[in-house]
């Protein structure tokens, strides 16, 4: 297989977690000054961001990240679960602001002698 085109999904996987990080740290400081904001103006409690938005947007965010940079590790060793969970990472990341790193990864996962060899591992007739 070629280690340069899997070593360039690695990269763009590196990538996506730094970004979803940034951008999670972001919404991070924007819905807790938001939320001071409201307060600051004595609006009923009942309208100020609930912490349960804070923790899935760091939970979710953060998770992504943290699964990216695992799967990348996992990647550069060939695991065949790693192929497809990097390909789901990058069409989840589609729609964000990762949307370059995602898109290339996922053309350099889908290319055909990647695609070949981790299909054949796989053992699927196609």
């Amino acid at each position: 297989m070629n280690e340069k085109k899997l070593d360039r999904a690695v990269k763009c996987l590196y990538a996506v977690a730094a970004i979803k990080t940034a951008t999670t740290i972001y919404a991070l400081l924007t819905l807790s000054s938001l939320s001071r904001s409201l307060k600051d103006l004595s609006l009923d409690l009942s309208t100020s961001v609930d912490f349960s938005i804070i923790a899935s947007t760091l939970f979710f965010g953060l998770g992504m990240a943290i699964l990216s940079v695992v799967t990348a590790q996992n990647l550069r060793e060939q695991k065949t679960w790693a192929w497809i969970a990097a390909i789901s990472i990058f069409l989840f990341s589609i729609p964000s602001f990762a949307l370059p790193a995602a898109v290339l990864g996922a053309l350099t996962l889908f290319d055909v002698e990647v695609r070949a060899q981790f299909i054949k591992e796989l053992d699927i007739k196609l």
